[in-house]
């Protein structure tokens, strides 16, 4: 199904991260908030903590509708993108220290 920008603007929102401890371990942490568009962007408001997080374009169109069952675990979230750390640019790749 796709999701227009239109359709997630003002609706409750969920990141799924994904990212790996030092550890090699895989964990997962969601972020949620309001989404609405800041700078030309669509990004998450979270209350008091700032600045909000902008969602980069090619991760939007992974948006999906929560279904009623996960409501509760994505914080009544209407919508959940899952991506990774380095795609939110939360983090930068191993290769950027290196020239």
């Amino acid at each position: 199904m796709n999701i227009a920008l239109s359709d997630l603007y003002g609706k409750k929102f969920a990141l799924l991260i994904w990212y790996m401890t030092e550890d090699q371990e895989t964990r997962a942490a969601t972020v949620s908030g309001i989404a609405f568009m800041h700078k030309g962007q669509l990004s998450l408001h979270r209350g008091n903590i700032l600045p909000p997080l902008s969602i980069p374009l090619q991760m939007v169109w992974r948006a999906r509708c929560v279904p009623e069952d996960l409501k509760d675990i994505l914080h009544k979230a209407d919508y959940c993108i899952q991506g990774t750390i380095t795609e939110l640019g939360l983090v930068r790749r191993k290769e950027d220290f290196f020239c």
